[in-house]
């Protein structure tokens, strides 16, 4: 676990041929960073990231507009960035919320019934790979 300040004062920056990051993001309460700037940190860090795959959980105390989980997709998806939500943990009743507010901004969401596994590592089983995929 690492905070947000953190993670762009001391991560390093990868390689443009990491097209493929996995991360878990959370809360132990508000974020303190707006989702643009969290989505240009992410973009900062990874210049050649083509696919953001994310899990995301929610502590039972915290409110779903204690982490704009939904604005940081869409920023993402904005700057060119594919989003797939990989896992969602958090109360039965904020997970249809999320998954729909997530899906309608874009993002590729597993089902909690998608039991196949993914043809590449980490990736959606409905994605059909191609290079284009990766291309920004």
């Amino acid at each position: 676990s690492i905070a947000f300040a953190d993670f762009l004062a001391s991560f390093p920056t990868f390689p443009r041929h990491v097209r493929i990051v996995r991360a878990s993001l959370g809360t132990e309460g508000r974020w303190a960073h707006c989702p643009y700037i969290i989505a240009e940190g992410f973009r900062m860090k990874f210049p050649g990231l083509a696919i953001l795959q994310l899990e995301l959980s929610l502590k039972a105390s915290a409110s779903i507009n204690d982490v704009p989980f939904v604005e940081l997709a869409s920023a993402l998806i904005r700057i060119g960035i594919r989003v797939e939500v990989t896992n969602i943990r958090c109360r039965a009743v904020q997970y249809e919320f999320l998954r729909a507010a997530l899906d309608h901004a874009g993002a590729v969401v597993h089902q909690l019934e998608d039991e196949r596994h993914s043809a590449f590592p980490f990736s959606h089983p409905r994605c059909t790979w191609t290079e284009t995929t990766l291309v920004s």
